[in-house]
């Protein structure tokens, strides 16, 4: 939920800054993005989270794509 937003930018930078090559997108892009966007993906997006404990240390998000020559991912 967005209660858990920031949570899961930490745990996404982290992985950006540890594994690039694994994302079409990048550690300053997506660090430069406002806490309101992430909170926004929540909303739009299905988004599970993994929590040891209090700690976030898994996330996948799951959207359809609404374009034709991609929505079959």
């Amino acid at each position: 939920d967005a209660g858990h937003a920031a949570a899961w930018r930490a745990l996404i930078l982290v992985a950006l800054a540890r594994e690039a090559d694994a994302f079409t997108s990048d550690a300053d892009e997506s660090g430069a993005l406002p806490l309101a966007w992430w909170e926004r993906r929540t909303a739009d997006e299905t988004v599970l989270g993994l929590f040891s404990g209090d700690e976030l240390v898994g996330v996948v998000a799951l959207k359809r794509e609404s374009r034709l020559r991609v929505r079959h991912k």
